[in-house]
């Protein structure tokens, strides 16, 4: 039986995931990274960067505001499902904690995971995902390396790039988005932005339910040099706007 540890946010499309990714062949632990993922990303941004974030977060709040809205809805509805409590034959294995903490690291050497599957979380430290016997992997909502960084899904339709919508199976380094590629998984272009990113991880949830048969010595290798890379701080209230302006006609 093999070992999966997964690092995982809060939000039920996480949950979602992990239930389409176990299987009756791993033993698993699951860990939900706790609150303030962005404090060291935001420590890193210039002032001008911040100025303008809150500036528009101030003009436009109620578009960032209606967007949270709408993925609330859209991922209740597909993920609905899952939206219980955890089943009862998991229960013992999840814990909440900051995934980068000591005690995260304490209990990830006790469990001695082959492998480690990590959706949603901060920036993994080098020392967590080291702890992987086999082989630690990433799930980025993205095409990467087209587009890395937070929100991919959204910069893609906003560029009107649909071909490139989807998801990246990646091994974690000390990169964002940018460790060797294992896999990616395309939704169809008919989908929406909001349905789009819950068909994406429905995929990778279904890729990785066979982690006992893939290689993790095959796959591309990714370049810092190409694609498109932003950050949860490009992601701006303005940035909504136009997106809402140009898919729903400002509504």
């Amino acid at each position: 039986m093999k070992k999966v540890a997964f690092l995982i946010g809060p939000n039920l499309r996480h949950k979602a995931f992990v239930e389409m990714a176990i299987n009756s062949n791993q033993e698993v632990l699951i860990i939900i990274d706790t609150k303030n993922r962005n404090r060291r990303i935001f420590k890193r941004v210039s002032l001008l960067k911040k100025i303008k974030f809150h500036f528009f977060r101030y003009i436009f709040g109620d578009q960032e505001n209606k967007l949270k809205r709408v993925k609330s809805i859209v991922e209740s509805a597909y993920f609905k499902e899952y939206a219980g409590p955890w089943p009862a034959n998991l229960k013992s294995s999840i814990i909440e904690l900051n995934i980068n903490s000591q005690d995260s690291k304490n209990l990830l050497q006790k469990f001695q995971p082959e492998i480690i599957v990590s959706f949603g979380t901060r920036l993994i430290s080098k020392s967590i995902y080291v702890l992987a016997k086999r082989a630690a992997i990433n799930i980025h909502t993205g095409i990467s390396p087209n587009y890395r960084g937070g929100h991919s899904n959204f910069w893609a339709y906003l560029r009107a790039d649909y071909r490139n919508v989807g998801a990246t199976i990646h091994l974690l380094d000390e990169s964002i988005d940018n460790g060797k590629i294992l896999n990616r998984v395309y939704v169809r272009e008919k989908s929406n932005y909001f349905t789009a990113n819950c068909e994406a991880i429905e995929l990778s949830a279904k890729y990785v339910s066979n982690l006992e048969v893939f290689s993790f010595d095959t796959g591309d290798v990714n370049s810092d040099t190409k694609g498109l890379y932003k950050s949860n701080f490009d992601f701006d209230a303005y940035q909504i706007w136009r997106f809402f302006r140009k898919f729903f006609n400002g509504i």
